[in-house]
């Protein structure tokens, strides 16, 4: 009985040490996860106290997205050679790679929405027309960019960034200026019509060039930002349509009628679309109405929940940078949004003291978010069919 206690003794001591043996040693420290998506340093840069100082929170920003390495845009306008140019130019600058895909503005928002239900965005960065970037954000997709660095300049912008949306999530990037144009052969600057409104006289029926809205979305581009802007009502545009104007099916067809002498007038055309002509040689040149011309801007906007959400808000910086429009400008011979930065031929650049600029309510968006290239065209084709312009 007395060697059993002692057996019992002994055990019960070794289990006591073997406990201290265990409470003394060091318990294994879990590993946390390794994030996949750095935080952004704000998000976004807006909403910043103002007891920081944004030129600190900025180096944040940069340092940040160096970290992140790269950024996937969805693009319309960064294609070819003039994506590559700015691919090179940003990677150049930041030592940051930029993955462009290209495509139309309306298959990006679709893409984009079925990302958001995935909960798996691509994107950090869209360039597109104004109106899809409108329905990216009225859905969701966007962030607001007020507080940029480059959105702080001052006196240095034709068109001003927020021109398009004071909230910011779509800030403008170029402009299509449209304007009337004239063959020079046929037509001298000064025997041009000085107001659109000369347009109704009768000597000009039957000899003016304009675009089908029932094809093209050009005319209503036109037409709605000048009845908005209070220049001409739409009883102007129904007498307008009884002046026997020549419809072609696109913007392209326009400039080409012009250019083979047809007519000696287009109602309006784009600047980029006459641009290439004018390098060619053709005899034509954009002048202006003393109202003014209508400016039709481009914009961009940074994804919400992107992937790489600092080199997004980065790479919006430079690209509206005055590096950033001399690069995108160069490339494509577009007229950036910068005072100066314009690489168009002398002859597509119309003289004008008035731009007016495309807001949300010209282009039919956010109340009601154009599904589509074509559906914010038709509240113009009923005043502009072939009926009214034939």
């Amino acid at each position: 009985m007395a060697s059993m206690k002692k057996i019992w003794c002994r055990f019960a001591g070794l289990l006591i040490i073997l406990s201290l043996i265990v409470s003394c040693t060091p318990r294994a420290t879990p590993i946390p996860a390794i994030a996949t998506t750095p935080a952004p340093v704000s998000t976004p840069t807006s909403n910043l106290s103002p007891s920081i100082s944004q030129d600190s929170v900025w180096d944040k920003v940069v340092a940040a997205a160096k970290k992140e390495g790269k950024a996937t845009i969805y693009a319309f306008n960064y294609m070819g050679d003039v994506g590559i140019a700015i691919a090179n130019a940003f990677e150049k600058r930041y030592g940051i790679k930029v993955e462009i895909i290209t495509g139309r503005g309306a298959e990006f928002v679709e893409r984009l929405k079925t990302e958001k239900r995935m909960g798996q965005m691509t994107a950090d960065f869209m360039d597109s027309s104004a109106a899809f970037l409108f329905n990216a954000k009225v859905a969701g997709l966007t962030i607001p960019l007020s507080d940029l660095p480059v959105l702080q300049e001052k006196g240095v912008w034709d068109i001003e960034p927020k021109a398009m949306d004071p909230e910011a999530h779509v800030l403008a990037e170029y402009s299509f200026i449209y304007s009337p144009w004239i063959n020079t052969r046929l037509l001298t600057p000064e025997q041009a019509p000085r107001s659109i409104k000369d347009l109704l006289k009768p000597e000009w029926k039957g000899k003016i060039i304009g675009h089908d809205p029932n094809v093209s979305s050009a005319t209503y581009n036109y037409f709605v930002p000048l009845v908005n802007a209070g220049v001409v009502d739409w009883e102007y545009v129904r007498a307008i349509g009884r002046q026997d104007i020549r419809l072609t099916p696109g913007p392209v067809q326009a400039v080409q009628m012009l250019s083979r002498g047809e007519l000696s007038l287009i109602l309006m055309s784009a600047d980029s679309t006459g641009a290439p002509f004018v390098n060619e040689g053709a005899p034509i040149k954009a002048v202006s109405w003393s109202e003014g011309s209508v400016a039709v801007a481009g914009g961009i906007s940074v994804i919400k929940d992107a992937p790489h959400p600092n080199t997004a808000l980065l790479f919006a910086n430079w690209i509206l940078s005055e590096e950033g429009q001399k690069v995108f400008g160069e490339a494509a011979k577009y007229p950036m949004i910068r005072k100066g930065v314009d690489f168009r031929p002398v002859n597509a650049r119309a003289p004008t003291t008035r731009l007016i600029v495309t807001t949300p309510k010209d282009i039919g968006c956010p109340v009601n978010a154009c599904p589509d290239n074509r559906s914010h065209i038709q509240p113009l084709t009923s005043h502009l069919s072939r009926r009214c312009l034939g």
